[in-house]
């Protein structure tokens, strides 16, 4: 693969991750935050707020993992839950044949599964992810750890 198509992988990648938060902060009509969802997705589109951010969470192991473990990788941060009946399923396959197309450069892009769910998911979380990308990494934590960097990624959820 030559650099540029190397390089336009890497902007699909980051353009599916962008993609997948903007989902995320679409709620319906009878959300009582729909304003803030508003807000936030409004700042994201006219780029003037910044996206990410350090974090600190849990993998399925207990370990603590941190934004600094994947330092030199693109990171496709997504925000589900495992009893997500279609949508988190079907964007976390999609993100698995990316990385399947990329082939051996898929070793510079992380995919990160954040459950917004602890409490159900926190369980189950490394049986879920192992049917996608060997490289996902399931992360869980407090659900106000989980909202602080869900704040932080501008990812909206009710």
């Amino acid at each position: 693969m030559s650099p540029r198509e190397a390089k336009a992988w890497r902007l699909f990648l980051a353009l599916l991750a962008f993609g997948i938060s903007a989902e995320m902060a679409c709620a319906d009509d009878s959300t009582p935050d729909q304003a803030a969802a508003a807000q936030m997705m409004d700042d994201l589109m006219y780029g003037r707020t910044q996206v990410g951010g350090p974090f600190t969470l849990l993998d399925p192991a207990g370990r603590a993992r941190s934004d600094r473990d994947f330092r030199g990788k693109l990171m496709i941060v997504y925000f589900g839950y495992t009893f997500c009946p279609d949508v988190c399923p079907a964007d976390l396959m999609a993100i698995t044949q990316a990385l399947d197309a990329l082939g051996p450069l898929a070793n510079g892009v992380q995919p990160i599964f954040i459950t917004i769910d602890p409490e159900r998911d926190t369980k189950v979380l490394a049986e879920y992810i192992s049917a996608f990308h060997k490289s996902f990494i399931g992360l869980t934590g407090t659900p106000e750890q989980i909202r602080k960097v869900a704040n932080a990624y501008k990812a909206f959820y009710a």
